[in-house]
């Protein structure tokens, strides 16, 4: 077709006004504009939010051009006020308990409660899609300072309850000469990029060698932190 329409409305059957075409080249729609199948944009679009089919907004776009992503599946908590003392039983792993920033944290985050701090552990829930996230696990351990020998204190970030499933981790050894005290403070940490399907979940856990005590501080000390970054 060679020819050129001119037109300021396009209106339905009815009547009711569907498009509206200013002077310059502008559209407007009535309605909210529907679109089937694929669509290519060729000049770009311009928009502040997009939003899913419910009326729910994913991403927003302010005038400076920089994007939030409102419904983003975060985290970071730290441990009560109670330390966690723990003697260690053979080769055994011990989650982190009682991170429900109680004491020292007003800057908690469980944004969409993937995070349940009863458990310690953030969940993907079903029918999310899988994603990558990062994560982070900091804490000060206290080691039992050795009469000779080492001992050794051990944290890390777990996916699922299998023993080869650690993900990222962290390690320090001790001995006699390091101080008086009972005990030698360190902080660890770890951080890694993982990627979970609904229904996976990670948690933060701890060793050390066997039949020695270790101690987890209480307090923003020890934090557990997991975003969604794509």
């Amino acid at each position: 077709m060679t020819s050129i329409i001119k037109v300021q409305n396009i209106q339905y059957t009815d009547g009711d006004a569907a498009l509206t075409i200013a002077d310059g080249g502008g559209v407007t729609a009535a309605a909210t504009l529907g679109v089937t199948g694929e669509s290519t944009l060729t000049g770009g679009a311009k928009v502040n939010t997009i939003k899913d089919t419910t009326g729910t907004t994913g991403i927003t776009v302010n005038s400076a051009g920089f994007i939030s992503r409102p419904e983003t599946p975060c985290m970071s908590a730290s441990k009560n006020i109670s330390s966690q003392n723990q003697v260690i039983s053979g080769s055994n792993m011990y989650v982190v308990g009682s991170l429900n920033s109680s004491y020292g944290n007003s800057h908690s985050v469980n944004n969409k409660s993937y995070f349940d701090s009863s458990t310690s552990r953030f969940t993907i829930p079903s029918g999310q899609p899988t994603g990558f996230y990062f994560c982070s696990f900091q804490t000060i351990l206290g080691i039992a300072r050795p009469s000779s020998g080492v001992n050794w204190g051990y944290i890390a970030i777990r996916k699922g309850s299998g023993s080869n499933n650690h993900i990222t981790e962290g390690y320090r050894e001790v001995t006699n000469a390091m101080g008086t005290s009972s005990y030698v403070w360190e902080t660890l940490n770890c951080s890694c990029v993982v990627s979970l399907a609904a229904g996976d979940y990670i948690e933060p856990i701890f060793s050390g060698s066997a039949g020695v005590e270790i101690r987890v501080h209480s307090g923003t000390y020890t934090n557990f932190s997991v975003a969604q970054i794509g």
